[in-house]
């Protein structure tokens, strides 16, 4: 079991202390039925902020259960799309706004197949305080049945795994019986789970106080690992008390801990004054002192770093409570909300801490409180959870009202805002959602990205002319930047050669395509000639490769990516994109070799999972089409991203022959895995010569609302090839690297 450090230096003392009495409510009380108020999700916000800034008040119970219940439901989703990490800290969050004998079954009720998820998750990590704290939950929720004895078989099996611990004695059995404790009290903070806690920690802080570490020189492993626990303990007994007390909301039973004559000696005297302070006179300051000693402890992996993460939360919430009209007080739990499933709440609590008596607001605070908007929105993006986003961008339509009265600062911060829903809408596939937020962030600031995604929407949507317009824009803002105009050159050249099948607008489209990948062509040299660092390099390379692709000089396109490849070997991210783009242009082009090249280079260089995946899709694809004996390559990859039950996952299994057609396009879950199911069908149909099958699937891939996928850009250059294109021959009068 891990067992790192909790050490909150220099407000605590690390050593021994005694008992102390439990401060826990009635097993009566907290079994006490309480009526759900049901909350959507498009509610979650208000009903958050009712929750964080009154500790008390009529149908209180109510709502927190309706909000826990909302929130488990939000955390079912981000499992099921494959987001663990954020699904588990999602969880987690909603037992953190469950204070003291608050906890109720019917926070549960509906729950069952979630916690069991998480509690099947907390097992394969090796989390078996937490499993078995989610089992316990369940166990006693779950009716008569084949998922109750699952679970019992489970609680079994880790009560054989903690004998093994138990049977050892002494400190490392009451160390396994406290961990146990506190993950039981993470999740279910009723008061039997309390005072259990907070027993087993006085047990073993004792046990380890009468420890003479300094006389046990370990002759054994054995006696080495109760050495370990007893520093342990001493380390982290006082801090696991009082971490304990404040997850629980247990301020009284905590100051009443901290008076036993047997605790006061093992601090400093500054803790207790701090926490006299922060409870008895609601003192901000106080309050944000505990909370940044919390905060940096609570990243370690440990059922101490998790109770750590669970008090910084009910921290933040009474400084917040204590200053509740102050964005000093807000920032902390506004951060603690978006890292715990919950970012749509914090526009609806910076709005309430900006608000004043007078009326007044400092537009510097606007735009400050925009920023943390935009903080979470972030973090949503890259969990992909555009659902949640959603309601973030709609909670904070009070915030862009008073940024609208405050320009400069705060209206970038709408600019970014608004593109950045935009861009989740585009990777979500909801095109016609996307198009305002782009729109109106183009409005309030130039942007190029913004304008480029407007660009491929509009052609997507048949609006020819309203992208060539972006496009435009686009090219005059890069005038004196040559790679970004020779990025804008080359989408223009690709508009306009799928202008063909969207617009009838443009007379020629094969003369404007040539103009336009010969200024590509120009530009992305001088960008070459001007490239000073590795980063830039295989930037520019990448660009080069693809512009030489639309020439047709694959050899002089493969050339390109190698060096790209070779550049790019810092920087993780912007190799798996240079590496995915080889192995995509080998794929159209039918080049097996440097396809293989390509994937092989990404097994190498010991990239993710996930993200090399497509990789080894692609390159299954290509040896299909060829009719080409496997090296092996593909399947490596293939064999590493098929464990797990993400859509890559997925994926990875049918190009193994593990997964049909049909059930790879039932596992498809969302607008773009449904498009990227559309076109591996396809790809497949075309690898097995059913050449109209292949091109009515391509056809919709290359229509459909992806513009942001790979495999788009792949069909497009596929359906080109199929509809005759003819690829300009390269100018005379430039010498190609």
């Amino acid at each position: 079991m891990n067992r790192s450090a909790l050490l909150l230096v220099p407000l605590l003392l690390l050593a021994g202390c005694g008992h102390g009495g439990a401060g826990a409510k009635s097993a009566a009380e907290a079994e006490q039925l309480v009526n759900v108020v049901k909350v959507q999700e498009r509610d979650l916000g208000d009903a958050l902020v009712q929750l964080l800034a009154q500790p008390s008040g009529p149908n209180r119970l109510g709502v927190l259960a309706g909000v826990v219940a909302c929130e488990l439901s939000r955390a079912e989703r981000l499992f099921d799309t494959g987001q663990q990490k954020a699904a588990q800290a999602t969880l987690a969050g909603a037992f953190f706004l469950v204070g003291n004998g608050e906890y109720r079954r019917e926070m549960i009720r509906d729950q069952q197949a979630l916690l069991l998820t998480a509690a099947n998750a907390a097992a394969k990590e090796g989390s078996e305080a937490r499993a078995q704290a989610l089992y316990s939950m369940l166990d006693e929720s779950l009716p008569a049945g084949a998922t109750h004895d699952d679970v019992k078989a489970h609680l079994q099996a880790l009560a054989l795994w903690q004998k093994t611990v138990t049977d050892r004695g002494g400190l490392q059995a009451l160390g396994a019986a406290q961990r146990a404790s506190i993950a039981a009290v993470l999740y279910r903070p009723d008061a039997a789970s309390y005072g259990k806690a907070k027993d087993a920690t006085l047990r073993w802080m004792d046990a380890a106080r009468r420890f003479a570490i300094e006389r046990n020189t370990p002759e054994t492993a054995a006696a080495q690992d109760e050495r370990d626990e007893a520093l342990t303990a001493r380390q982290n007994g006082v801090a696991a008390l009082i971490a304990l007390a404040l997850r629980a909301g247990d301020h009284h039973g905590l100051l009443e801990t901290l008076d036993d004559p047997a605790i006061r000696p093992n601090m400093l005297p500054r803790v207790g004054e701090l926490l006299q302070r922060a409870i008895e006179d609601s003192d901000p300051e106080a309050w944000a002192t505990l909370l940044s000693e919390f905060d940096s402890v609570g990243d370690a992996d440990s059922e101490l770093a998790e109770l750590a993460r669970a008090a910084s939360f009910r921290i933040a919430i009474d400084l917040y409570r204590a200053e509740a009209h102050s964005l000093r007080a807000t920032i902390p739990l506004a951060g603690l909300l978006t890292t715990h499933g919950m970012a749509d709440g914090v526009p609806k609590l910076l709005e309430r801490s900006l608000s004043r008596s007078d009326g007044k607001t400092d537009p510097r605070e606007v735009g400050v409180a925009l920023r943390l908007v935009l903080q979470a929105m972030l973090g949503l993006e890259a969990i992909e959870d555009v659902q949640t986003a959603r309601l973030t961008f709609a909670n904070s339509k009070s915030l862009i009202q008073l940024a609208a009265q405050a320009p400069g600062e705060a209206q970038s911060a709408v600019a970014t805002l608004e593109h950045t829903m935009g861009a989740m809408e585009v990777r979500a596939g909801e095109l016609t959602l996307a198009r305002p937020h782009l729109a109106q962030a183009v409005r309030l600031e130039a942007n190029p990205e913004a304008l480029r995604l407007l660009a491929a929407i509009d052609l997507q949507q048949g609006r020819g002319v309203d992208a060539m317009q972006s496009l435009t824009q686009i090219i005059a803002q890069s005038a004196n930047e040559p790679l970004s105009l020779a990025e804008s050159q080359l989408l223009r050249h690709d508009l306009l050669r799928d202008l063909r099948n969207v617009s009838p607008r443009n007379p020629n489209p094969s003369t404007d395509a040539s103009g336009a990948l010969a200024a590509a062509l120009q530009s992305v040299l001088k960008a070459r000639s001007q490239a000073s660092s590795a980063n830039g390099q295989a930037g520019v390379e990448r660009v080069l490769s693809r512009v030489l692709e639309d020439y047709g000089d694959n050899a002089a396109a493969r050339r390109a990516s190698e060096r790209a490849m070779d550049a790019a070997t810092t920087d993780p991210s912007q190799l798996v994109s240079v590496i995915l783009d080889a192995v995509r242009r080998a794929l159209t082009a039918g080049d097996l070799q440097s396809a293989r090249i390509a994937t092989r280079r990404a097994l190498d260089e010991d990239l993710a999972d996930r993200d090399i995946a497509y990789a080894g899709l692609w390159l299954t694809l290509l040896e299909q089409q060829l009719k080409a004996t496997p090296d092996g390559t593909a399947r490596e990859v293939l064999s590493r991203t098929s464990r797990g039950d993400d859509w890559p996952a997925k994926l990875s299994n049918w190009a193994l022959g593990k997964l049909s057609d049909a059930a790879l396009q039932a596992s498809a879950k969302s607008k773009i895995q449904g498009v990227e199911a559309t076109f591996y069908l396809a790809m497949a149909a075309r690898a097995h010569g059913d050449k109209q099958a292949a091109i009515a699937g391509l056809r919709r891939v290359a229509a459909g609302e992806a513009v942001e996928l790979f495999e788009v850009t792949i069909a497009r250059d596929l359906l080109s090839q199929y509809d005759g294109w003819t690829k300009p021959a390269l100018p005379a009068n430039i010498e190609i690297p």
